[in-house]
């Protein structure tokens, strides 16, 4: 007896552990996060320290060191994303997800994400290498820990990670430089060419659908300022990033020699567009620039590219690029009409004949943004980019100032504003507003939250004013009134007004050609009329309950870019996400979405993801705030937007994970 029940212990414990097994190679355990790994590359200790909620400390003694560190991290935490992400900039997701994203993957080679990283290395300094030589030795040693290589996604995409190369980190940076460039197929530029010339739709169709495929788009809805607040003056920084729910920044606080950095960095670069220490910081937004032109020369000498797609087959592409552009669609053909270029000139047909079409990009020469972000670590005031404009604003010894050229600049009494479009210029007045008449300062969160629009606030009651009292309206124009009458201004998630002023306003100027004036007799005669319309088209699209009209619901929820098409064992849903978008506006402090359409949520546009961050000057904490909803705390399910704090000191009791040189 003792014998069979010594057998069934025995059993069930052999069972326990291959289910356990099991269930960590299918649901991902987790990297080594305590103890001691020894890393080819390390030359002196670096220690490594989560907290409860998972925010990351790197300490280390040389620039290499602390570059090996941050690649641990970031495949600790985010490795499907780095790996997703180097995937689709290499033309390689056919290898992953099969011929039907064919198009995607022509499309990345097309752009030259990889060959271009491959040429950026072999032209970069040893220093420089040997940084990002440090960085792939990091991600490598995660990558190959069971918990990393068999996490979710992985095991449900049925893929293994490859060993990351030291120039994958410049493929990822220059894959998301480009996705920080206005998509095509919201340029007007881009429409009108299109419509001239219809050898460039499919370019246009296929950037459209891998900016949406990858759900990164809208960053430059980006805004930085430095505010007085009741704590004293605050740095705030709102970086939009579209609508994945895969994280853009990953927060994390590094020591190098003593020296604290708080700073958001970008999982598989070497990027760290927000970054704050006790001296200062700054904020550099995530855009880029490209130029549709039009072309008469002669098309380049064509790069070569192979595509190995998972079942096997193999498509061989010839691209006319090279570092003046790509050529999307050769001199053959006149323009039908002088043609204006984005600076402003035209092109008449018969200055050259024959003329095609060229995208000019910084991103077709070898450069990299790495040196750029390493001197601003260093304190240095120039900084020069190559892949992003470099617009955006520092703090630095006592002194606010605009870095690169932001199309949105303005300088409040009590500090400086800078916007990474035009529209965000309104947003600059309200930092002017909350002075004149706040008696008492915000908190410095309050103000990193801050979603009133100082624009609606002069825009809509004059349109009421004009519409008439409600007694005069129609029964269908209620509800529609009472919501506009009693808002507050604020473009909250939960708020209904905003929807149906935005909807009112897109509405008029569709019916009529020009936004509302109500100073024009016949306008104010069409505001009842064009206020059913956008009334019709909320319920159209969302339904007649009007709790369905909430602005977080009309911006759009989150997307699991590439996998959610492929989850039939529903991982993804796994994933604690928000059912609907944030708030805030493109005339707000924090940024959001305008005009909606009647639909969801679809690139290109700004998306509900946006990362704010915000620190007081002279100290040297820095908060992060999370777009995407994760659980609040340890002790509750709730779910919640996570706020960061970096910055601080390991305490003495939180476990470390040291990584040493080979013995």
């Amino acid at each position: 007896m003792r014998l069979l029940l010594l057998v069934l212990s025995l059993g069930l414990v052999l069972a326990a552990l291959v289910a356990g097994t099991v269930s960590a190679l299918a649901y991902g355990a987790d990297a080594t996060r305590a103890g001691e790994i020894e890393i080819a590359g390390v030359r002196q200790p670096v220690t490594l320290s989560w907290d409860a909620i998972g925010t990351p400390t790197l300490e280390a003694s040389t620039l290499p060191d602390l570059a090996l560190g941050l690649g641990y991290i970031h495949a600790a935490d985010d490795a499907w994303t780095l790996a997703l992400w180097r995937q689709a900039g290499r033309g390689g997701l056919g290898a992953w997800f099969g011929p039907e994203v064919r198009p995607l993957d022509r499309h990345a080679r097309t752009l030259g994400f990889e060959a271009l990283a491959q040429q950026t290395y072999r032209s970069l300094d040893e220093e420089t290498r040997d940084i990002l030589d440090a960085y792939a030795a990091g991600v490598n040693a995660a990558l190959t820990q069971p918990g990393v290589a068999k996490g979710d996604a992985f095991v449900l995409a049925d893929v293994s990670p490859e060993a990351w190369r030291p120039w994958d980190a410049l493929l990822v940076e220059r894959l998301l430089a480009y996705l920080a460039t206005p998509a095509p197929a919201a340029d007007a530029f881009w429409k009108d060419a299109a419509r001239q010339d219809s050898a460039l739709v499919p370019f246009v169709r296929t950037d459209s659908t891998f900016r949406a495929t990858l759900g990164i788009g809208g960053t430059d809805g980006a805004r930085a300022f430095v505010a007085g607040a009741s704590e004293g003056s605050a740095f705030v920084a709102h970086q939009p990033a579209g609508a994945s729910t895969l994280d853009l920044f990953a927060p994390v606080t590094l020591r190098l020699n003593g020296e604290t950095l708080s700073a958001t960095s970008i999982p598989g670069t070497l990027s760290l567009p927000i970054g704050w220490t006790s001296r200062g910081g700054w904020a550099v937004f995530l855009t880029s620039s490209h130029r549709l032109e039009v072309y008469s020369g002669p098309s380049p000498p064509p790069v070569h590219s192979r595509i190995v797609e998972r079942d096997g087959n193999e498509v061989l592409l010839s691209i006319p690029r090279d570092t003046t552009g790509l050529v999307l669609a050769p001199p053959m053909r006149p323009v039908a009409s002088p043609m204006p270029q984005p600076n402003g000139t035209s092109t008449e047909a018969g200055d050259t004949g024959s003329t095609g079409w060229r995208l000019a990009w910084s991103g077709f020469r070898p450069g990299t943004d790495v040196p750029a972000f390493l001197a601003l670590m260093t304190g240095a005031p120039t900084p020069t980019f190559s892949l992003l404009r470099g617009d955006g604003l520092q703090h630095r010894a006592g002194e606010s100032r605009v870095l690169g050229s932001p199309p949105a600049t303005s300088n409040a009494p009590n500090g400086v504003f800078a916007g990474a479009t035009s529209s965000a210029q309104r947003a600059g007045d309200v930092l002017a507003w909350m002075d004149n008449t706040l008696q008492s300062r915000l908190s410095a969160s309050a103000l990193a939250s801050s979603d009133a629009s100082l624009w609606a606030a002069q825009t809509l009651p004059p349109l009421l004013l004009a519409l008439g009292n409600r007694d005069s309206l129609d029964r269908t124009l209620d509800a529609p009134y009472a919501f506009l009458k009693g808002w507050n201004y604020r473009y909250t998630p939960e708020a209904i007004a905003p929807s149906l002023f935005e909807t009112w306003l897109a509405s008029h100027e569709a019916y009529t050609g020009h936004a509302p004036d109500p100073s024009d007799s016949l306008d104010v005669l069409l505001l009842p009329h064009t206020l059913r319309i956008a009334r019709a088209a909320l319920r159209d699209a969302y339904g007649p309950e009007a709790t369905a009209w909430q602005w977080g619901h009309v911006q759009g929820g989150f997307v699991h870019p590439v996998l959610e098409a492929q989850d039939t064992n529903g991982i993804t849903s796994r994933s604690a996400t928000p059912t609907t978008g944030a708030g805030g506006h493109p005339t707000t402090l924090v940024p959001g979405p305008s005009r909606p359409a009647g639909a969801p949520y679809a690139v290109p546009g700004q998306g509900p993801a946006t990362w704010s961050a915000w620190a007081l000057l002279g100290q040297q904490g820095l908060s992060v705030r999370t777009p995407v909803a994760r659980i609040a705390s340890p002790d509750t399910d709730r779910l919640g937007p996570a706020i960061f704090s970096l910055g601080e000191q390991i305490p003495s009791d939180r476990p470390r994970l040291i990584l040493l040189p080979p013995s």
